[in-house]
């Protein structure tokens, strides 16, 4: 025979008690993973322009001159782009997927249009992420700069540490 005490599992108060803490946790967790997440996606972005930036220069180097496209800065087939996504992983696409963080431009001013930097905008969820960071970008000069979505000088904030 077997008593009652032996066969006892969990009260209700107890299982509705666990899953509280469970959703309590989560919602402490939540937003500061989604921080971080946005945090990655912005250093791969800026890791990406410095990168452009150093290929422009052994362009110039090379070549006596800079690319005034994407395809002959990166030297691949992309019949005169100016710009490329990159997603959420860093890895750079050339469509906007539902995990692109960034849309990485080439900068050109002037006529004739010259190169005068790179740009990455933020794209999809970037967005809502990390909405003080919306716009980075590095010079030809190596001046780095950055805005939120109204315009706003952030570069502090965005190239920090």
């Amino acid at each position: 025979m077997i008593h009652p005490a032996a066969s006892r599992g969990f009260t209700l108060t107890e299982l509705i008690i666990a899953v509280a803490v469970v959703g309590i946790l989560a919602a402490i967790a939540l937003p500061s993973y989604t921080t971080q997440i946005a945090r990655s996606n912005r250093s791969a972005a800026q890791k990406e322009l410095l990168q452009l930036v150093s290929m422009q220069e052994i362009r110039f180097l090379r070549a006596r001159g800079y690319g005034n496209t994407m395809d002959q800065v990166l030297r691949t087939a992309t019949a005169g782009s100016l710009n490329y996504y990159i997603n959420a992983k860093g890895r750079p696409t050339t469509v906007a997927a539902g995990d692109a963080a960034y849309l990485i431009t080439l900068e050109r001013a002037g006529s004739p249009a010259r190169y005068t930097g790179f740009s990455a905008v933020a794209v999809g969820q970037q967005l809502t992420r990390d909405p003080s960071c919306v716009r980075i970008e590095v010079q030809s000069n190596g001046q780095r700069t950055a805005a939120n979505g109204s315009g706003t000088d952030t570069t502090s904030a965005c190239w920090s540490g």
